[in-house]
């Protein structure tokens, strides 16, 4: 399992926190995401056979935001 934090921009409400839980959360390989949007903030568990870094960000702008920062820990 992987863990990722990342800065996502153009989030102004708990709305936009649920679009982008849920549309990560729909996908496999994803094991729990969780949104700040006061602190422009997403944190990711997943299964690094089956999810990238690469999805991350089209996920997330897929639903109409921007990934702007992206750590990885393990």
């Amino acid at each position: 399992m992987q863990k990722i934090l990342a800065e996502v921009k153009d989030m102004y409400c708990y709305h936009c926190e649920e679009d982008i839980v849920e549309a990560l959360e729909k996908i496999d390989g994803v094991l729990l995401a969780g949104v700040d949007f006061k602190h422009n903030r997403l944190v990711l568990a997943y299964d690094e056979k089956r999810f990238s870094k690469t999805q991350l960000s089209n996920i997330v702008t897929s639903v109409g935001f921007t990934v702007t920062c992206v750590l990885e820990k393990t």
